[in-house]
This record gives C-alpha cells, structure tokens and sequence, in this order.
C-alpha cells in the first residue's frame, strides 16, 4: 500500500491538493499497467505430429501418420510455467483461459505433451498406465506420450507458436507391433490371450522439459501385460499394438499365447522376442507364425515412429 508522509508546517490546502495528485499519478500508473497488460497480443498454437502437415491425433489409417483429431487436448508451457489446456476444435487449438504473450520483443520457451493431464509438471511429465492397454490401433491414443518444445518471439513467429515440422510433437515411448500371420496352423485359429512380460517394460515414463530427459519411475514395476481379444483368424492376418516403455537392458522380452483350434483348446506357446532393447519413438514389428505346433517369430522390423523421420527399415 502506497503511503505520502508530508511536513507538519504544509498548509491544510496545500496537503489536500499535494494527496489528490500523489493518488492520481498512482492511479493512473496502475491503469497504465492494466492497460499495457490488456495490450499484450493473444497467443496462439499450431500442433502437428512430426510431419509437414499443420493439421489436426488421433486419426488416420497408418500407425507412422497420425494426426490430432477433434476435442484433443494438449497442455503449454511458457518459459517453464504451466499456461492452461488447449482444446481442438474445429481445426483450431482454443485455450481454457485466455493465454497471451509475456512480451512482443523477447524469445520465449515453449514446451506442450499430449495427452493434457493435470497433475503433471514442468519437470515431470509422466506416462498412462500401460498395462490396461487391449492392443487395439484405436485404443492407441489413451497410452502414448508425445512431447513437443519450440523457442520464438512473437515477431517472428508472427504470434502463433508452431509445433509443427521439425518441431512437431515426437513420441516419447516405443511401440511393439504384433502381427499374427493368418495362414497355416494359425488359419482357423482363435487368438484367446497374448502376453508380454519383461523387467519394467510397461512401468510409468516421467519425462522433463528441464532438461529434455525421462526416466522410469522405479517405484512400482510393472513387468507384464497381457490381452484378451478372442480373435477369431478365420485365414486373415491380425495386428495387435502395444505402447511399452523403451528398454535398455538385455533381459528378454517373453511373448506368450494362448489359442484354441478346432482340434485343441487354450493351447498356450512361449517364446521371446529376440530384441531386447526398444528405443524411445520407434516401431518394432514382428511376424509371428504357427508351423508344427511351434511358435516361430521372424527377425523384427524396426522403424522410426515419426512420419517425418525417415530412415531406412532395419532388419536384425
């Protein structure tokens, strides 16, 4: 609180007159800051998944181009402090609370991760639980953790922050991609149940925009997850799709199954992957086979997650 001390020898007038222009002048310098405050440009925010197109996730047909779709929503950071959920709709991201630029002259930092989850911080943004996933492609969105950062001023982004391109948002986890060949003893086949157990492989990622790095919460390890789908093959190939987080050991990764046929029931095989490591932002496809009562997985195929990275396909 503002407060004008004066000399006990100032006239009655003078005071009254010296008070009302000391709180004009403080009044109007508030006004000018509200003002100046009011002035400040709106932000806003382009967001794609690490492709050339400045779209809207989860929608499309390929697991390597995905796009936003409608009611996603991400969460913005500004130079390390959290600015509020943003919403699509409509092809536009639209912010829960009006968000504007800090400055029109400095650069500023953005960070932003998809899914928007509320509890999540600056320096620790952390995964979904993995274990409940049922391996479907359209069940992919609720699992995956994709991270974004980008540095500009508001003249030369022109006042609309661009995750896009190069800067684009980037898968923060790894992804196994099981296919099921439907050919052979597996033909007439239901799939009952498919598990994958290794070391923490589904344990939470927490990811930092401090410094750019994730760790796995050691807490509690989650080593396993298994799904049910029921599948029936019926002579057609079957692709499950599993978000794990990205593995740096060599303990193995054990692929169980368990199948029925019209000569046997709950016929369960175990094998192993024979990949043992799985790196942040790429997709491990393996082909699995039934021949003479044994499992038999081909070498993986192992490429980048990103559209917009291409590499060429690599095969162990």
């Amino acid at each position: 609180m503002c407060k004008l001390n004066l000399p006990n020898n100032f006239s009655l007038f003078s005071k009254s007159l010296l008070i009302a222009l000391f709180y004009m002048f403080v009044g109007c310098s508030s006004e000018d800051e509200e003002d100046l405050q009011a002035e400040m440009p709106e932000l806003k925010i382009e967001a794609s998944i690490y492709s050339d197109k400045i779209e809207s996730r989860y929608s499309g047909s390929s697991i390597k181009a995905l796009s936003f779709s409608q009611d996603d929503s991400i969460c913005v950071f500004m130079d390390g402090k959290k600015l509020c959920k943003w919403s699509l709709k409509n092809n536009k991201w639209n912010p829960s609370s009006n968000s504007i630029w800090a400055d029109t002259i400095n650069s500023h930092q953005f960070d932003s991760f998809y899914p928007y989850n509320e509890n999540c911080t600056y320096d620790s943004v952390f995964s979904a639980s993995l274990v409940t996933q049922n391996g479907t492609f359209a069940n992919l969105n609720k699992y995956d953790l994709l991270v974004a950062s980008k540095s500009t001023d508001y003249k030369v982004s022109k006042g609309i922050v661009s995750f896009t391109g190069e800067n684009g948002f980037k898968h923060a986890l790894s992804l196994i991609r099981i296919n099921i060949v439907g050919s052979g003893e597996f033909a007439n086949a239901t799939i009952n149940t498919i598990k994958l157990s290794s070391p923490r492989l589904f344990s939470t990622l927490i990811y930092s925009f401090e410094d750019n790095k994730s760790q796995i919460d050691t807490s509690i390890d989650l080593n396993e997850l298994t799904i049910s789908p029921n599948h029936q093959m019926n002579g057609v190939s079957k692709e499950f799709f599993i978000i794990t987080t990205p593995k740096s050991t060599e303990s193995e990764i054990k692929f169980t199954i368990n199948y029925s046929t019209p000569l046997a029931t709950n016929v369960e095989k175990v094998s192993s992957l024979s990949d043992h490591y799985l790196k942040t932002g790429f997709i491990y496809q393996y082909n699995i086979h039934l021949k003479d009562g044994n499992i038999d997985i081909e070498e993986p195929q192992i490429t980048s997650w990103e559209e917009g990275n291409i590499i060429e396909d690599i095969y162990l």
